[in-house]
Protein backbone atom coordinates (compact mmCIF):
# COMPACT_ATOMS: atom_id res chain seq x y z
CA UNK A 1 0.00 0.00 0.00
CA UNK A 2 0.93 3.72 -0.61
CA UNK A 3 2.43 5.76 2.01
CA UNK A 4 -0.35 8.10 0.79
CA UNK A 5 -3.46 5.51 1.19
CA UNK A 6 -1.49 3.89 4.43
CA UNK A 7 -1.98 7.30 5.85
CA UNK A 8 -5.20 7.50 5.33
CA UNK A 9 -6.11 4.15 6.29
CA UNK A 10 -4.41 5.15 9.80
CA UNK A 11 -6.18 8.16 10.51
CA UNK A 12 -9.76 6.62 9.37
CA UNK A 13 -9.24 4.18 11.99
CA UNK A 14 -8.43 5.88 15.07
CA UNK A 15 -11.88 6.07 15.98
CA UNK A 16 -15.48 4.51 14.24
CA UNK A 17 -16.25 8.21 13.09
CA UNK A 18 -13.47 10.18 13.30
CA UNK A 19 -13.75 13.79 12.17
CA UNK A 20 -11.33 14.51 9.28
CA UNK A 21 -11.91 18.24 9.71
CA UNK A 22 -10.03 17.80 13.32
CA UNK A 23 -6.72 16.15 11.89
CA UNK A 24 -3.76 18.56 11.36
CA UNK A 25 -1.91 16.27 8.67
CA UNK A 26 1.33 18.41 8.59
CA UNK A 27 1.13 17.66 12.31
CA UNK A 28 1.86 13.98 12.10
CA UNK A 29 4.74 11.93 13.25
CA UNK A 30 4.64 10.85 9.57
CA UNK A 31 6.22 14.41 8.06
CA UNK A 32 8.85 14.46 10.19
CA UNK A 33 10.79 12.24 7.39
CA UNK A 34 11.36 15.00 4.42
CA UNK A 35 11.37 12.15 1.71
CA UNK A 36 8.29 10.77 3.12
CA UNK A 37 6.72 14.19 3.03
CA UNK A 38 7.07 14.58 -0.47
CA UNK A 39 6.55 10.93 -1.43
CA UNK A 40 2.66 11.42 0.22
CA UNK A 41 2.21 14.68 -1.09
CA UNK A 42 2.99 13.63 -5.04
CA UNK A 43 0.78 10.86 -4.01
CA UNK A 44 -1.88 13.09 -3.25
CA UNK A 45 -1.42 15.29 -6.12
CA UNK A 46 -1.38 12.06 -8.82
CA UNK A 47 -5.16 10.81 -7.99
CA UNK A 48 -6.58 13.93 -7.38
CA UNK A 49 -5.70 14.96 -10.95
CA UNK A 50 -6.79 11.36 -11.65
CA UNK A 51 -9.75 12.38 -10.33
CA UNK A 52 -10.45 15.34 -11.85
CA UNK A 53 -13.01 14.20 -14.51
CA UNK A 54 -16.15 15.53 -15.88
CA UNK A 55 -18.41 12.74 -14.94
CA UNK A 56 -16.78 12.87 -11.34
CA UNK A 57 -17.46 16.75 -11.79
CA UNK A 58 -21.33 16.01 -12.94
CA UNK A 59 -21.51 13.55 -10.20
CA UNK A 60 -20.09 16.30 -7.61
CA UNK A 61 -22.74 18.66 -9.12
CA UNK A 62 -25.35 16.44 -8.10
CA UNK A 63 -25.00 16.42 -5.04
CA UNK A 64 -24.42 20.00 -4.84
CA UNK A 65 -27.67 20.82 -6.57
CA UNK A 66 -26.01 22.78 -8.63
CA UNK A 67 -23.12 23.15 -11.07
CA UNK A 68 -20.14 23.24 -8.77
CA UNK A 69 -16.89 25.51 -8.53
CA UNK A 70 -13.35 24.82 -8.27
CA UNK A 71 -13.59 24.83 -4.28
CA UNK A 72 -16.40 22.02 -4.16
CA UNK A 73 -14.90 20.52 -6.89
CA UNK A 74 -11.74 20.10 -4.75
CA UNK A 75 -13.27 19.57 -1.40
CA UNK A 76 -15.79 16.30 -2.95
CA UNK A 77 -12.04 14.90 -4.78
CA UNK A 78 -10.49 15.20 -1.35
CA UNK A 79 -13.73 13.85 0.12
CA UNK A 80 -13.46 10.45 -2.08
CA UNK A 81 -9.61 9.96 -1.41
CA UNK A 82 -10.68 10.06 2.90
CA UNK A 83 -12.99 7.16 1.89
CA UNK A 84 -10.01 5.15 0.49
CA UNK A 85 -8.17 3.59 -2.38
CA UNK A 86 -11.15 0.98 -2.54
CA UNK A 87 -13.83 3.39 -3.26
CA UNK A 88 -11.64 5.87 -5.39
CA UNK A 89 -10.75 3.06 -7.63
CA UNK A 90 -14.62 2.13 -8.07
CA UNK A 91 -15.52 6.17 -8.91
CA UNK A 92 -12.25 6.28 -10.99
CA UNK A 93 -14.05 2.97 -13.04
CA UNK A 94 -17.31 4.98 -13.01
CA UNK A 95 -19.13 7.57 -11.05
CA UNK A 96 -22.23 6.62 -11.21
CA UNK A 97 -21.05 3.76 -8.58
CA UNK A 98 -21.12 6.38 -6.14
CA UNK A 99 -25.41 5.84 -6.16
CA UNK A 100 -24.49 2.34 -5.26
CA UNK A 101 -22.25 3.34 -2.38
CA UNK A 102 -24.77 5.43 -1.08
CA UNK A 103 -27.71 3.22 -1.35
CA UNK A 104 -25.70 0.41 0.81
CA UNK A 105 -24.22 2.88 3.30
CA UNK A 106 -21.38 2.44 2.68
CA UNK A 107 -20.84 6.31 1.99
CA UNK A 108 -22.90 9.04 2.85
CA UNK A 109 -23.66 11.76 0.03
CA UNK A 110 -25.46 14.20 2.84
CA UNK A 111 -22.30 15.95 2.60
CA UNK A 112 -19.69 14.72 0.87
CA UNK A 113 -16.69 17.21 1.29
CA UNK A 114 -13.67 17.49 3.18
CA UNK A 115 -11.00 20.51 3.10
CA UNK A 116 -8.06 19.76 4.94
CA UNK A 117 -6.18 17.11 2.66
CA UNK A 118 -4.77 20.20 1.33
CA UNK A 119 -2.57 19.97 3.89
CA UNK A 120 -0.96 17.37 1.73
CA UNK A 121 0.00 19.54 -0.92
CA UNK A 122 2.00 22.18 -0.15
CA UNK A 123 5.47 22.07 0.80
CA UNK A 124 4.94 25.21 2.90
CA UNK A 125 2.07 26.11 5.52
CA UNK A 126 -1.00 25.85 3.67
CA UNK A 127 -2.98 28.55 1.85
CA UNK A 128 -6.43 27.35 1.85
CA UNK A 129 -7.74 30.27 -0.38
CA UNK A 130 -5.34 29.01 -2.68
CA UNK A 131 -7.27 26.30 -4.82
CA UNK A 132 -5.82 27.59 -8.38
CA UNK A 133 -4.07 24.55 -9.22
CA UNK A 134 -6.76 22.39 -8.01
CA UNK A 135 -8.82 24.01 -10.70
CA UNK A 136 -10.91 22.23 -13.99
CA UNK A 137 -9.13 19.93 -15.91
CA UNK A 138 -8.09 21.80 -19.17
CA UNK A 139 -9.41 18.76 -21.38
CA UNK A 140 -12.74 19.49 -20.45
CA UNK A 141 -15.09 22.34 -19.06
CA UNK A 142 -18.63 22.54 -17.43
CA UNK A 143 -19.33 23.63 -20.99
CA UNK A 144 -19.00 20.34 -21.96
CA UNK A 145 -22.16 19.44 -19.49
CA UNK A 146 -25.38 19.76 -19.28
CA UNK A 147 -28.49 18.42 -17.90
CA UNK A 148 -28.87 15.40 -20.29
CA UNK A 149 -25.21 14.68 -20.78
CA UNK A 150 -25.58 14.11 -16.82
CA UNK A 151 -28.67 11.83 -16.79
CA UNK A 152 -26.69 9.94 -19.26
CA UNK A 153 -23.42 9.54 -17.53
CA UNK A 154 -24.97 9.15 -14.35
CA UNK A 155 -28.28 7.58 -14.64
CA UNK A 156 -28.46 5.93 -11.18
CA UNK A 157 -27.18 9.27 -9.21
CA UNK A 158 -29.35 11.39 -11.33
CA UNK A 159 -32.49 9.12 -9.84
CA UNK A 160 -31.58 10.35 -6.79
CA UNK A 161 -30.73 13.51 -7.18
CA UNK A 162 -32.50 15.46 -10.10
CA UNK A 163 -35.43 16.54 -8.41
CA UNK A 164 -33.34 18.83 -6.24
CA UNK A 165 -30.55 19.99 -8.78
CA UNK A 166 -30.86 22.95 -10.99
CA UNK A 167 -28.67 23.46 -13.76
CA UNK A 168 -29.19 27.17 -13.18
CA UNK A 169 -29.34 29.09 -10.09
CA UNK A 170 -33.22 30.12 -9.52
CA UNK A 171 -33.64 33.07 -8.70
CA UNK A 172 -35.19 33.99 -5.28
CA UNK A 173 -35.27 37.81 -4.52
CA UNK A 174 -37.72 36.79 -0.81
CA UNK A 175 -34.87 35.01 0.31
CA UNK A 176 -33.34 37.07 3.21
CA UNK A 177 -32.87 34.35 5.66
CA UNK A 178 -31.58 30.82 6.27
CA UNK A 179 -31.69 28.62 9.29
CA UNK A 180 -28.39 26.55 9.45
CA UNK A 181 -27.92 23.85 12.44
CA UNK A 182 -25.43 24.88 14.80
CA UNK A 183 -25.05 28.89 13.58
CA UNK A 184 -28.76 29.31 14.06
CA UNK A 185 -30.23 32.07 11.65
CA UNK A 186 -28.42 33.71 9.04
CA UNK A 187 -29.16 36.79 7.46
CA UNK A 188 -28.27 38.40 3.96
CA UNK A 189 -25.58 41.38 4.92
CA UNK A 190 -24.14 39.30 7.82
CA UNK A 191 -20.60 38.64 8.38
CA UNK A 192 -19.27 35.22 8.59
CA UNK A 193 -16.07 33.71 9.38
CA UNK A 194 -14.30 30.83 6.87
CA UNK A 195 -12.40 28.36 9.82
CA UNK A 196 -10.33 26.77 7.08
CA UNK A 197 -9.03 29.75 5.38
CA UNK A 198 -10.92 32.18 3.43
CA UNK A 199 -11.49 34.54 6.51
CA UNK A 200 -14.41 36.93 6.82
CA UNK A 201 -16.58 37.42 4.93
CA UNK A 202 -19.94 39.18 4.18
CA UNK A 203 -23.21 37.25 2.81
CA UNK A 204 -24.78 38.49 -0.52
CA UNK A 205 -27.25 36.48 -1.18
CA UNK A 206 -29.24 32.64 -0.85
CA UNK A 207 -29.66 31.66 -4.30
CA UNK A 208 -30.83 27.97 -3.66
CA UNK A 209 -34.23 28.19 -1.97
CA UNK A 210 -34.23 25.37 0.79
CA UNK A 211 -30.63 25.55 1.00
CA UNK A 212 -27.29 26.87 3.04
CA UNK A 213 -25.37 27.83 -0.22
CA UNK A 214 -24.78 31.65 0.14
CA UNK A 215 -22.65 33.67 -2.23
CA UNK A 216 -20.56 35.09 -0.07
CA UNK A 217 -17.86 38.20 -0.60
CA UNK A 218 -14.65 37.72 1.17
CA UNK A 219 -11.52 40.22 1.06
CA UNK A 220 -9.92 38.73 -2.06
CA UNK A 221 -13.01 36.82 -4.26
CA UNK A 222 -16.60 36.24 -4.30
CA UNK A 223 -17.34 32.74 -3.47
CA UNK A 224 -20.68 30.22 -3.80
CA UNK A 225 -20.38 28.14 -0.22
CA UNK A 226 -22.75 26.05 1.45
CA UNK A 227 -22.70 27.34 4.93
CA UNK A 228 -21.85 24.39 7.80
CA UNK A 229 -21.12 24.87 11.25
CA UNK A 230 -17.45 22.95 11.19
CA UNK A 231 -16.17 24.90 8.86
CA UNK A 232 -18.00 28.86 9.14
CA UNK A 233 -18.36 30.61 12.66
CA UNK A 234 -20.89 33.63 13.04
CA UNK A 235 -18.68 37.26 12.73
Amino acid sequence: MSDLWALIESQRGLADRIDCCEIRFRDLPVFDEPKTQEKVRNEYLIILKALDTLEIWEACSLVCGVPCGDSSFLHFRNWLIWQGKGICDLVLKDADHLADLHDSKQVDLANPFVEVLGWLSFEGPWDASDVSQFGFDAEWTSQDSSENTIARHLPKLWKLFSNSFRWELPISPATESVLVAGLGVLKKGETVVHLAGYGVGKIVDFPVLGTAIAVIDFADSQRTMNIDARWFSKG
